[in-house]
Formats: structure tokens, C-alpha cells, sequence
């Protein structure tokens, strides 16, 4: 019969319970991590868009582009790329950082009707602003993520009644930022595992110390020395009723090895006279016997 150790088996599912643990908390943490940044990003992406859907001159997108780095606050030009579409469907301009793989079909929404000339107010005359507010809200930007053979790429983009602005800033620095996350938290685990694996073993063996107290008193009792009982003390309450079973079993011993040891000296007494009298008897007749063989041997 092959014997397990409950030390062993305790540390072992000690270790696999916080190792499903860890990598549940690495697993939504990281998450959690991820969603953090994009919304950030897209946050500053809607904030540019806003302003990129104001009407410009051709000429000035790309001094707008060279603005996004410092807007984002990143250096890297090639991590950040524009692509405008004018009313008629022509291209103003394209970063040269433009990835070419990215999808744009999917990213435009439904282009808002131009808004009608207005006449100048008059006394008595309503606002043209208070008739048409929409015209004066902000375009709705929209986002997806899109991933290319060169890395992932976070766009937005904006529609106007006179162009259709996208920008797409690459994803590649928080998927490094979260590689070293990962990495980290990789490295880490099995050191925490060992901690809580020697930790569960420690633990296990202060619980077990009221077991090995009750083998080491059971293995030194001897027929002279039923007398003794395991202490409770301090013990755990789980093992109270444990002892209370093996002090009442040494117990119930005690008891029937006097009660063994009474009656064999009882007998024993009580034997020893009619022991006495047979042998009286018995070297009588041989005495009387003796003489007889004697006489017939002659």
C-alpha cells in the first residue's frame, strides 16, 4: 500500500489554489490594464478628432500632423498616421506613415447633409442658430482596432459635412508595455507559489504537531504504564475529540489489564491450596507405595 503525506498533499493544493488565483488576478489585471490605456488613448484620439473636424486648408494637414506626436505624447512620428478625405471623396492628405493594410471602409460613418446658408438676423427675425442646434454640435467620432501583419493600429475617425478625418495611432508600445506586464508577472508566479507551497507545508506541520504528540505518548505506552494520558492543553479544537478518543482507549486499557491482573492473582490464590493439598496426597502415597515396591523387588 503506497502511503501519501498529508503534509505534502496540503502544500500541493496550498499551491495549486493560489497559482489558479494568480493567474485569474494576471489574467484580469492585464485587462484591466489594457482597457485602461486604450480608453486613455481614446480619449486624446477624440479630443484631436474634435479638432482635426474643423474646417482647414489643405495645406495646413500637415503641420496638423506634425503636431499629433506632442499631442500624444510620444516621439515616435511613425506611431501615429492621417488620412483626410475631402467632400468629393478625394484624397487631402496621407501621412506617409499611413499603413496601407488598414481597412477604411468600415470606419466612415454616413456623411451629415451640409448645413443651408443663412440669412443675416433681423429684429424680427429668429436665429438661425436657435432653429438648427445640431449644426453646431460636435461629429460623433467613431473607434475600432485593427490589426496588421506590422502590429495593431487603435483608429478613429470623424465625418463632416466637409471631410472625413482618420487617425490611427499604433498599438505597438502598449503591447510592449503589456509584454513586459506579462513577463514580469510570468517570472514572479513561481516564486510566489514556492513561498505559499513552504508556507502550507510550515502550517501543516504546526497543525500536525498535537498528532505527533499523541504517537510519540501511544508508542511509549507499556503494560507499567497505562497510567498515562495525552494532555489537551492548548490544542486545536479539532483534535480535542481525537485525544479525548485515545485517553479513554488507554483508558478502558488500564482498566482491563488490571482487571486481568486481579483475576490471575485471584486464581492463582485460590489454586494454591488445593495445589497444596493434592501435592500433600500425592507424596503420602508415595510414600506408602514405596515400601511395597521394594518388598516386591526383593
Amino acid at each position: 500500500m503506497k502511503l501519501r503525506s498529508f503534509r505534502f498533499r496540503i502544500a500541493l493544493m496550498a499551491a495549486i489554489l493560489a497559482g489558479g488565483a494568480l493567474v485569474g488576478f494576471g489574467v484580469l489585471s492585464s485587462w484591466l490594464i489594457y482597457e485602461a490605456k486604450v480608453s486613455r488613448l481614446d480619449a486624446e484620439l477624440e479630443s484631436q478628432l474634435i479638432l482635426a473636424g474643423r474646417p482647414r486648408s489643405p495645406d495646413r494637414w500637415q503641420s496638423y500632423e506634425a503636431f499629433l506626436p506632442r499631442a500624444f505624447e510620444t516621439s515616435t512620428k511613425n506611431a501615429i498616421a492621417l488620412l483626410v478625405i475631402g467632400g468629393d471623396d478625394t484624397v487631402l492628405y496621407r501621412s506617409p506613415a499611413w499603413n496601407p493594410d488598414l481597412n477604411i471602409t468600415n470606419l466612415w460613418t454616413s456623411r451629415p447633409p451640409r448645413p443651408m446658408p443663412t440669412a443675416p438676423p433681423t429684429v424680427d427675425r429668429v436665429q438661425p442658430d436657435a432653429l438648427r442646434p445640431s449644426d453646431r454640435l460636435p461629429p460623433t467620432p467613431r473607434f475600432i482596432t485593427q490589426r496588421t501583419p506590422s502590429g495593431a493600429w487603435r483608429m478613429g475617425s470623424v465625418t463632416t459635412p466637409f471631410t472625413q478625418v482618420a487617425i490611427a495611432v499604433s498599438l505597438n508600445a502598449i503591447d510592449q508595455e503589456m509584454a513586459v506586464i506579462r513577463n514580469i508577472f510570468l517570472i514572479s508566479i513561481p516564486g510566489v507559489l514556492l513561498l505559499v507551497a513552504g508556507g502550507a507545508w510550515a502550517i501543516a506541520a504546526n497543525s500536525l504537531r498535537s498528532i505527533h504528540q499523541l504517537t510519540t505518548i501511544v508508542g511509549s505506552v507499556t503494560a507499567s504504564g497505562l497510567e498515562q494520558r495525552v494532555p489537551i492543553g492548548s490544542t486545536d479544537v479539532e483534535f480535542v475529540q481525537l485525544i479525548q478518543v485515545v485517553n479513554q482507549m488507554l483508558e478502558r486499557l488500564e482498566r482491563s489489564f488490571k482487571q486481568s491482573s486481579r483475576f490471575s492473582a485471584d486464581a492463582a490464590h485460590e489454586l494454591k491450596t488445593p495445589l497444596a493439598i493434592l501435592q500433600g496426597e500425592l507424596e503420602q502415597t508415595i510414600q506408602r507405595v514405596r515400601p511395597l515396591l521394594d518388598t516386591k523387588c526383593l
